[in-house]
């Protein structure tokens, strides 16, 4: 596994090498989108670029950050202007090479091989005492974590709950296989629950059966489940409430 050192010391930076900054430059009709992760905090776009130019023309780079805090998320979004400069790309640094300061490899991957909905877990019976940075540290070992968020009632205590968003399907897979009903945290009446949160299908769908319940006495079996996954993380976290 390649370590890539400050920018200076990058293998793919030649001297003299054409830069392929892509201003202006549109990708292609079926050019791939890349979601990259597992990069340094401290690496913001214009550092990134001399890790991805050398794979092709580079139409748009953007690092992932908190909407609310500004914080780096460790992770980026790269669109190559043509599909076989993304190939390479993903060829060349998937789980290859790691960047100065990481203990894990570069995680490339095509950004919509795993639909938020695929990708997304709920996490109930926590401690009220777990904070969003605690549970990030929970899931970190099975896989990048993008985004994941506390509930909390009007008065900012916590629910006990909350959602993470991992970069992919076999990640939050992962994470559920090890940590469902995994252990009792302190204050929890039952253990741990690790699960793919609704999708917007399922809750439409659940909207139905209420609509339905009520019309003909409650008498409607439930429908949905997170395309066949069997989560109901929606229901669990209105009675965490």
């Amino acid at each position: 596994m390649d370590i890539l050192g400050p920018a200076s010391g990058l293998p793919a930076m030649v001297a003299g090498a054409p830069s392929m900054l892509g201003v202006g430059a549109m990708p292609d009709s079926d050019s791939i989108k890349l979601f990259v992760g597992q990069i340094p905090r401290t690496m913001e776009e214009k550092d990134l670029r001399e890790v991805f130019e050398p794979f092709g023309v580079i139409c748009d780079l953007k690092v992932l950050k908190d909407q609310f805090t500004g914080f780096h998320k460790g992770c980026c979004f790269v669109t190559y202007q043509t599909r076989p400069q993304a190939e390479r790309c993903i060829m060349e640094l998937h789980d290859k090479r790691t960047l100065h300061g990481m203990n894990r490899a570069l995680q490339v991957k095509p950004a919509d091989e795993g639909k938020p909905e695929n990708r997304k877990l709920f996490i109930g019976m926590l401690s009220k005492s777990v904070d969003e940075l605690q549970l990030r540290s929970m899931l970190s070992p099975f896989g990048t974590v993008e985004e994941c968020n506390i509930l909390k009632d009007e008065n900012g205590v916590s629910r006990s709950c909350g959602f993470a968003l991992l970069s992919s399907k076999q990640q939050c897979l992962s994470a559920i296989r090890s940590l469902h009903n995994s252990t009792t945290m302190p204050g929890a009446k039952s253990p741990l629950q690790v699960k793919f949160a609704d999708s917007e299908k399922d809750r439409q769908a659940r909207k139905i059966q209420k609509a339905g319940g009520n019309m003909f006495g409650g008498m409607v079996p439930f429908i949905g489940g997170n395309s066949g996954n069997g989560q109901v993380a929606s229901t669990a976290a209105a009675a965490a409430a």
